[in-house]
C-alpha cells in the first residue's frame, strides 16, 4: 500500500459510472484523495487553479480516468489540454469509453493517452475493469512524474 499522496481526477458525464469508478479506485487506496467531474470544463478549472504549477499537488496526482464523449469536448481535446499544463505531462491518462471506434481510439493515443480501455456493460465485470486499472496505475505502475 502507498504512504506518500495519491491524488485521482475522474472526468465522466454518467453519474453512475462516475460513482463506480470512484467506488472502485477508493477501495485501492482509500486515503487517495479523488476529485471526481461530470464536466471537462469543471474538471480542466480544478486542474488549472489546483494542480498545475504546484509541485507537490503535480507530483500526488498518480491518474486521470475520462470518459471518450463528454460534455464539450472529446477525450483527446482535454487530453491536449491536460498536457499543456505545466507538470501534468507525465500523468497517466485513462480513457474508459462505451466507444470502440478504431478512429477515436487512434485519436487518443495520438493525443497522450496511455491506455483506452472499454466499458463492460456487465457491473461486475465494469468493477473489475476499474478495480484493474487502478491496481495497475496505483499499485503496480512506477510513476515518472
Amino acid at each position: 500500500m502507498r504512504k506518500d499522496p495519491v491524488e485521482i481526477i475522474v472526468i465522466e458525464d454518467k453519474m453512475e459510472d462516475r460513482k463506480s469508478i470512484v467506488a472502485a479506485l477508493s477501495r485501492i487506496v482509500p486515503a487517495a484523495l479523488i476529485a471526481d467531474f461530470d464536466d471537462d470544463r469543471s474538471a480542466l478549472h480544478f486542474i488549472r487553479a489546483e494542480v498545475s504549477g504546484d509541485p507537490k499537488r503535480s507530483a500526488a496526482l498518480r491518474l486521470i480516468v475520462l470518459d471518450f464523449h463528454l460534455k464539450n469536448r472529446t477525450a483527446p481535446r482535454v487530453i491536449g489540454e491536460l498536457r499543456a499544463q505545466k507538470g501534468l505531462g507525465l500523468i497517466p491518462v485513462v480513457i474508459l469509453s462505451d466507444s470502440g471506434d478504431t478512429k477515436d481510439i487512434r485519436e487518443s493515443y495520438e493525443h497522450g493517452a496511455n491506455a483506452f480501455i472499454r466499458k463492460p456493460v456487465d457491473f461486475g465485470e465494469f468493477n473489475e475493469t476499474v478495480d484493474l486499472i487502478g491496481r495497475f496505475w496505483l499499485e503496480a505502475n512506477e510513476s515518472g512524474s
